[in-house]
């Protein structure tokens, strides 16, 4: 597909081609795997082999230990990847024809953690989240019983607790998106999902969990280092589990959602809290209208790879294009009735079409 695409090209243009191999990510959606990544670019290579076209090898730059400096997030490149891929795009393009690169390319590697040591972070402040773009630059540390802390929903927080031997015990993990209003135990370790170098500290907090033990002096005041270890024999309250339901579909959440869970979750928002500048292309979206009592008529539906219209619904309901079970979005009709028992606004309603 790849080289009938490129020689369809190739009739219409005189031009030079390259393919461009795909570096190392953390990234597990859409069937992608770390087997496919390499198989795809040894496919690329021969292409190009046979075809006398040019390759741009990212696979040999962004790796393992470092793409978490170079990617936003698990796919997008940050400033300092995109100006590390626009050298390793001039370096091949050069010298496929023949020009001589003179600038050495340096790239950037992560130092290995020790044994036994799960991740480092740097704290840098306790006051200020809000104050002008702070926590875009800054990893907090709050003192939740000076009654400091941040709602800050679209941050990952770190519940931390002191143990019966003084050790600070990871007892809580919130992933941005997931509301809390009250922190519970100590300390509190805050992280905005727009810090500069987000990506490198989700990296550093990977192999984090419940029950890790997490070291840090805060005696010199701030910056202060934090060190997570593995912990030992923790005894840890479990989460709520989410309620079972059987008969119709979980709303999981309401007007908010995260990447992490779009594939569990289905998500339901007033109209005033979507994003009207997005498409959201990757959803199904159902557009409802309360009738009476439980029951509220369907006036809007929209498939997935089609953009969105906002008309004047009460409610829209998200369904993400690779959600666990999406089959009852098939079959439904304008004016259908459906109903939602419990509060639709407590992130645990429930929906059901009649």
């Amino acid at each position: 597909a790849v080289k009938k695409t490129i020689d369809d090209v190739l009739k219409l243009s005189k031009c030079q081609v390259f393919l461009v191999t795909l570096g190392y990510s953390d990234y597990s959606g859409y069937g992608y795997t770390e087997a496919g990544r390499k198989n795809y670019n040894e496919i690329l290579r021969d292409l190009a082999l046979e075809n006398g076209w040019g390759i741009i090898p990212l696979d040999e730059y962004i790796v393992e230990d470092n793409y978490s400096i170079y990617l936003h997030d698990k796919l997008h490149y940050n400033y300092k990847g995109t100006t590390l891929l626009s050298k390793i795009c001039e370096k091949a393009i050069k010298e496929y024809n023949g020009i001589t690169f003179n600038e050495e390319i340096k790239v950037e590697h992560l130092e290995p953690l020790a044994p036994g040591v799960l991740g480092k972070i740097t704290a840098t402040a306790s006051v200020g989240f809000w104050s002008g773009t702070n926590y875009e630059s800054n990893i907090y540390l709050y003192n939740i019983k000076n009654g400091e802390g941040e709602t800050a929903l679209y941050s990952t927080r770190i519940e931390l607790v002191l143990d019966s031997s003084n050790n600070y015990v990871v007892t809580n993990i919130i992933a941005s998106g997931v509301s809390k209003s009250k922190y519970d135990g100590d300390y509190v370790i805050m992280v905005s999902d727009v810090y500069k170098e987000i990506g490198i500290i989700r990296n550093a907090l990977k192999n984090v969990k419940v029950g890790s033990i997490a070291e840090f002096d805060l005696s010199n005041g701030f910056p202060v280092e934090i060190t997570f270890k593995e912990g030992s024999e923790v005894v840890v309250t479990p989460p709520e589990e989410e309620p079972v339901v059987t008969d119709g579909i979980l709303l999981g959440s309401y007007n908010t959602g995260v990447w992490s869970v779009y594939e569990t979750k289905v998500f339901v928002y007033s109209k005033e809290a979507l994003d009207q500048g997005s498409t959201y292309i990757n959803f199904y979206v159902i557009g409802i209208n309360h009738v009476d009592g439980d029951s509220y008529r369907i006036d809007y539906l929209k498939d997935i790879d089609i953009a969105s219209s906002f008309g004047d619904y009460e409610y829209y309901i998200l369904i993400y294009r690779e959600h666990k079970d999406k089959a009852y979005f098939s079959g439904l009709k304008v004016n259908d009735i459906c109903t939602i028992t419990g509060d639709i606004t407590s992130g645990s309603a429930v929906l059901k079409f009649n």
